[in-house]
């Protein structure tokens, strides 16, 4: 990426399990009247931790 150049980050929830989310998100480069082109793709996962860093549940609600 060049000074000057626009940036885009999409992000979407793959998946949520008892104590794990997983992200999956996507930077796409684009410049004035052309088409979107990726330049970086990654999942990222993280595990919700109490305060004695044990895993523990997400909370009932959340949803996605």
């Amino acid at each position: 990426m060049h000074v000057g150049k626009f940036l885009n980050v999409y992000g979407s929830v793959k998946s949520i399990k008892q104590s794990k989310m997983v992200l999956k998100i996507t930077a796409k480069r684009s410049e004035m009247n052309q088409k979107e082109v990726d330049v970086a793709i990654g999942e990222f996962s993280f595990v919700a931790i109490n305060d004695k860093n044990k895993t523990r549940k997400f909370k009932p609600n959340l949803k996605f």
